[in-house]
C-alpha cells in the first residue's frame, strides 16, 4: 500500500526534476565536441553546437515549467517541495553557466593554447563525470521513490553522492594543474583571450561544486 501511494502522489516531481537533469546532462555532452571546434579554430562548428545548446536550454525552461506547476497542484508529496525545488533551480544554474561558458567564447571567437589542451580537457572530463555521477544519483533517488523508501535503493543515493564528492575533489585537482600550464604559456597570446579562458574554467569548476552540494544535500534528503 505504501508504494502504490508514493507511485500516486510523490513520484512526479522527482520524474520531473529527472527529466529536466537529462537536458542538464544533454547540454552539458555538447561541451566536448564544441570545445574540440574551439581549439582547432573550427568557429562555425562551435556556433553550430552552441545554437544546439540554446535549444536544449529553451527545452528545460519548458520541463522546469511543468515540475513547478505540478508541485502546486500536489497535496502530498514523499519530498519537501523546497528540496526540489531547490534541485530544479540549481540544475538551472548550471545550465546557465554552461551556456555562458560557450556564449563567451564563441562571440570573441577566442583562441586558446594548444599547449593546455591535454589538461584542459581532462578537466572538463572530470567535471562531466560529476554531472554522470549525478544523473545516476537522481535515477536512483526516482527508484527510491517507487520502490517506497527501500533499503537498498537508499544505499545506491548516498554511494553515488559520495562518489560526486570524490569527483569534484578530482576536479580541483585537475584545475590547479590547468591553470599553471595556462600560466606557463599565457606571455605567448593574447591577454584578454587568457582572461576569458580563466573565467571559463572558473564556471565550469562551479558546475561541479554545485554538483558536489546537491549530492550532499541528496544524502540528507534519503537520511530523513
Amino acid at each position: 500500500m505504501k508504494t502504490s501511494i508514493l507511485k500516486l502522489i510523490g513520484r512526479s516531481p522527482v520524474r520531473g526534476l529527472r527529466k529536466h537533469l537529462k537536458l542538464t546532462e544533454e547540454m552539458s555532452m555538447k561541451l566536448e565536441p564544441f570545445f574540440r571546434a574551439v581549439f582547432s579554430k573550427d568557429h562555425h562548428v562551435a556556433q553550430e553546437i552552441f545554437d544546439e545548446m540554446l535549444n536544449i536550454e529553451r527545452a528545460a525552461d519548458r520541463r522546469k515549467d511543468k515540475v513547478r506547476r505540478l508541485m502546486n497542484k500536489q497535496l502530498m508529496m514523499a519530498f519537501p517541495r523546497g528540496e526540489i525545488l531547490y534541485m530544479l533551480n540549481a540544475q538551472e544554474k548550471i545550465l546557465n553557466l554552461l551556456r555562458d561558458t560557450a556564449a563567451t567564447l564563441v562571440g570573441r571567437k577566442i583562441v586558446i593554447p594548444a599547449q593546455v589542451e591535454p589538461t584542459f580537457f581532462e578537466f572538463l572530463n572530470a567535471v562531466l563525470n560529476c554531472m554522470r555521477k549525478f544523473n545516476k544519483a537522481i535515477l536512483e533517488l526516482d527508484d527510491l521513490v517507487e520502490t517506497g523508501f527501500g533499503h537498498i535503493f537508499r544505499e545506491h543515493v548516498i554511494n553515488a553522492a559520495h562518489d560526486i564528492d570524490q569527483l569534484e575533489q578530482k576536479v580541483d585537482d585537475i584545475e590547479v594543474v590547468l591553470r599553471h600550464t595556462l600560466f606557463l604559456v599565457e606571455s605567448s597570446f593574447n591577454q584578454i583571450d587568457l582572461i576569458f579562458m580563466y573565467q571559463s574554467i572558473d564556471k565550469l569548476s562551479r558546475v561541479a561544486n554545485i554538483l558536489e552540494e546537491l549530492g550532499g544535500r541528496l544524502i540528507m534528503l534519503v537520511n530523513n
